[in-house]
């Protein structure tokens, strides 16, 4: 049976990005890319007034049994 484990990351964005309307820069984008070289898939996010909640799942890989 396959089995997967959760994370959450919660993403704050700097003020003065939020008042420019550009929450999303490179730090974001390494952010995320990080997660995904890690193995981790992004599933949702969720959009607060300062930050970005992210929900990423990964299949937790099984040890070979002897």
């Amino acid at each position: 049976m396959r089995r997967f484990e959760f994370k959450t990351v919660r993403f704050r964005h700097g003020f003065g990005k939020r008042l420019l309307g550009d929450n999303y820069d490179e730090s974001f984008e390494a952010m995320l890319a990080q997660h995904g070289q890690d193995g981790w898939d992004l599933k949702t996010a969720i959009q607060e007034p300062l930050r970005t909640v992210l929900i990423f799942s990964r299949e937790v890989q099984h040890e070979a049994k002897n």
